[in-house]
């Protein structure tokens, strides 16, 4: 990605987890075995655990991307 305002957007949104996980059955099922019922938005997942997910754009290692987005790539939102 070449910024993260749109990603950090989505954990922030109120989706359900069952939606979110939905392509990877594997993925929903361990999710489901760890957690139960505890998370049911996955801002109510990102509430708990923002402060261990990381999330970075590739403009700093590639930054001839920055050009594509006219040079928005590091705006962020909180």
């Amino acid at each position: 990605m070449l910024g993260t305002a749109h990603p950090l957007k989505f954990p922030k949104e109120g989706r359900a987890l069952n939606s979110a996980l939905s392509k990877d059955e594997r993925v929903r099922c361990t999710f489901c075995k760890q957690y139960g019922e505890r998370f049911t938005r996955v801002k109510d997942y990102y509430a708990v655990y923002k402060d261990e997910v990381v999330v970075e754009g590739m403009t700093p290692w590639l930054p001839e991307l920055g050009v594509l987005d006219g040079g928005h790539a590091y705006e962020e939102t909180t």
